[in-house]
């Protein structure tokens, strides 16, 4: 299988992977034959490319975690989200935080972050890809799903032990909690904030933290997550502008994690990055924005594109990568798609040795 762009997809082509709204219910089925009024209704539901069954590529693209619990956990954040905020907005006084219904909402969710790290931990290979489908309506319990992945990964990367990755797995999974206090006009705007909205917006780490303190199941390494994940190392980030060596390692981690996933996706107010220009600006902005240590720790275990992925290269050629190379994640071995009207046949490139050519992104069919 391979993924390819909405817009790029030929009528006909068979569905390799089966796409979910956002109630877990599917929306096209895994081989079911592509035409023009299910591709968009893919578009409509803010999905730009899928996994499709095709002569090129044979290889099998696997989520680091299993699809049931993706779904799972994405369906488990927006019941309890939802529940949370209908809470939050009947109390006129939100600092009134004994509450049954959000200890049992923050039960599910630790419960969703402890079954991630075993999904996890019991994988041999845990260098991994999230080029993958999002729909737009979910951004923002596929985002947080994404981040606390990541985050797992990068922390087995650096040698966290089990208690740690499960207490930034429920910091992932809650960073953004104190938007349920934001106004959702702010939230979802597709043009410029003001600056009284970006104020209101910065405030949202605050909030959740200083709602989610005195929640016995939330330790200081989670909150500290929720707190601190918009910090930056040269001081400028928010709520509290810390410079590097006062901020959390484990907000660090989560910090490169949340910017790669929210780069990498379709918001309404701008188009997602290619993987390669995510990673070209985490690498561009360490020192400034992240830990140098970190984001070179992250691209040995994300790779912008997985084995049997089609690729359009900067010498408008397509290709398909055959081979990672960890510590150069942008430059793998690939196979060049050579076709004529009757044979496709591939020659072998290791963009190590020519390094005047560079992936460009995603290729169409």
């Amino acid at each position: 299988m391979r993924l390819v762009p909405v817009n790029s997809i030929k009528e006909g082509s068979l569905l390799a992977k089966t796409l979910y709204n956002g109630s877990g219910i599917p929306l096209l089925r895994e081989g079911h034959p592509l035409n023009k009024k299910l591709l968009d209704r893919a578009v409509s539901n803010g999905v730009h490319s899928l996994y499709i069954h095709d002569e090129y590529s044979k290889e099998i693209i696997e989520d680091v975690i299993s699809p049931d619990l993706r779904q799972k956990a994405i369906q488990t954040l927006k019941n309890n989200f939802t529940d949370i905020h209908r809470v939050v907005k009947s109390s006129s006084k939100y600092k009134n935080k004994k509450n049954n219904k959000i200890d049992s909402a923050i039960s599910k969710i630790t419960y969703i972050a402890k079954e991630f790290v075993d999904n996890i931990l019991s994988q041999d290979d845990l260098i991994i890809n999230l080029v993958d489908i999002k729909t737009m309506d979910d951004y923002t319990y596929q985002h947080c799903v994404n981040v606390a992945v990541l985050s797992i990964v990068l922390g087995i990367e650096l040698n966290y032990d089990r208690k740690v990755l499960e207490s930034m797995a429920i910091g992932a999974l809650l960073h953004d909690f104190g938007k349920v206090f934001i106004p959702k006009e702010i939230l979802l705007k597709p043009g410029k904030l003001t600056e009284s909205e970006m104020e209101a917006i910065q405030k949202h780490p605050y909030l959740g933290y200083d709602y989610l303190k005195s929640n016995l199941q939330i330790n200081h390494i989670a909150l500290s997550i929720i707190l601190e994940h918009h910090e930056k190392s040269n001081g400028s980030g928010y709520p509290n502008k810390l410079s590097s060596n006062r901020i959390s390692p484990y907000a660090k981690v989560v910090s490169v994690c949340d910017v790669y996933d929210a780069l990498t996706s379709n918001r309404p107010y701008r188009e997602a990055m290619s993987p390669n220009e995510a990673i070209e600006l985490l690498m561009g902005s360490c020192g400034q924005d992240f830990d140098l240590s970190i984001v070179k720790s992250f691209i040995r275990r994300i790779v912008p594109y997985p084995i049997g992925t089609m690729v359009e290269l900067s010498n408008r050629q397509r290709a398909i990568i055959k081979e990672l190379n960890p510590e150069y994640v942008l430059r793998p071995v690939v196979d060049v798609v050579i076709e004529d009207e009757e044979t496709i046949s591939f020659k072998k490139l290791d963009l190590m040795d020519h390094m005047n050519v560079v992936i460009k992104h995603l290729a169409g069919n």
